[in-house]
């Protein structure tokens, strides 16, 4: 991370948000999109968390949670457009990068959720379950559109590709069932295709996340 992520790959000098240095071979001075800061944020909290347990390294610890730190603010200060529901609930729509603030779609969408849920039990970002429980809200009355059919974007419109709409609800995004009503949350499972008790399914993705949502739920 330090001798080439760093150094070489991204531009941290913007208040530590991040950006791609001006000569890397990818998006070279723009934005990372989300889902790579994912990527990036669950290998730092990997590190920070074998640091601590190794006790070896406390301003490497604390250099890498200044990082995840702004650009969790960044997301959730600058990143999102608060929206109302039709239930007249808080929901959000965010871009693939900034400055865009609108058509992430269903695709990345879920690996946004996934890292967000992640980086909420990981307790060290003072990201809020009221920070959380509008992913829901997007999830069921912005972008479902019936049973288990979901718009192709998280703005509840719909086009080709990774913005196409999907009959099931994805894995990353049953992550987010924690944070819902017992309804919403039965409504997830059914449209994630989580089986019936006594039924078999062969997804491993969706059903070990059902497992950990079962679990935070009745912990």
């Amino acid at each position: 991370m330090d001798q080439h992520v760093f150094r070489y790959l991204l531009n941290l000098t913007d208040g530590e948000r991040m950006y791609f240095t001006k000569n890397s071979p990818y998006k070279g001075g723009d934005s990372v999109p989300w889902n790579q800061q994912m990527m990036f944020h669950f290998g730092l909290v990997n590190l920070i968390q074998a640091h601590e347990i190794l006790k070896d390294d406390k301003a490497r610890v604390t250099k890498y949670d200044n990082i995840v730190k702004a650009n969790v603010d960044w997301f959730f200060n600058q990143g999102i457009n608060r929206l109302t529901d039709k239930k007249g609930k808080p929901a959000y729509a965010w871009g693939y990068a900034m400055p865009a603030k609108d058509a992430e779609d269903n695709n990345h969408g879920g690996l946004d959720v996934a890292g967000l849920v992640r980086l909420y039990e990981s307790g060290r970002y003072h990201i809020t379950v009221q920070q959380m429980e509008p992913i829901v809200n997007t999830l069921l009355h912005i972008m479902r559109k019936g049973d288990s059919q979901y718009a192709g974007r998280l703005n509840g419109s719909t086009g080709g590709g990774n913005s196409g709409a999907t009959n099931y609800l994805r894995c990353e995004y049953i992550l987010a069932a924690q944070f819902a009503d017992k309804n919403d949350y039965h409504t997830m499972m059914s449209d994630g295709k989580i089986p019936a008790a006594g039924k078999t399914t062969t997804a491993s993705d969706a059903y070990s996340a059902f497992l950990w949502v079962k679990h935070r739920r009745t912990a």
